[in-house]
């Protein structure tokens, strides 16, 4: 988590730090993949798509991690490089790849699925602007099935 962070040493409050953002992430239900990509990105504010919600909560945390980053001797920029390094711009998402599959399957449209490897094939390249593979399915109440192998 410390590099996910950009932290490259251990300092008491660490933890803490990492747990508080967790909570915050699971009370305000941000995705965890984009949340730390957006941090990645947040340093240099090259670009951030889909940026975490503005708590006053979040805000605070911010304010701390920022405050840690800057107690290192390693500058914003190598933080940033150990976050990328860490932190996927993509990830793999069923609800992306059950798209795929159902063109592929359904219309004979192998489109979507070469659009979605071609994102999956670099998952840190944040220099990719590909919204669709980033957004998370739609809530719901219903739980989510899948199978080992699909």
């Amino acid at each position: 988590m410390r590099a996910k962070l950009g932290l490259f040493d251990q300092q008491p409050g660490d933890q803490e730090l990492v747990e508080t953002l967790l909570a915050i992430m699971l009370e305000q239900r941000m995705d965890f993949t984009n949340t730390f990509r957006d941090l990645s990105t947040d340093l240099m504010t090259a670009y951030a798509p889909l940026a975490p919600p503005q708590s006053e909560q979040f805000e605070t945390w911010r304010a701390r991690w920022q405050a840690r980053l800057r107690q290192q001797p390693q500058g914003l920029s190598e933080a940033q490089s150990l976050m990328r390094r860490h932190n996927p711009a993509f990830i793999s998402r069923n609800h992306k790849v059950e798209e795929a599959l159902a063109a592929a399957t359904d219309q004979g449209d192998l489109s979507v699925a070469r659009k979605l490897m071609e994102a999956l094939t670099h998952p840190f390249a944040y220099d990719v602007h590909l919204p669709e593979n980033s957004t998370p399915a739609a809530q719901s109440d219903a739980p989510y099935r899948t199978f080992c192998g699909t």
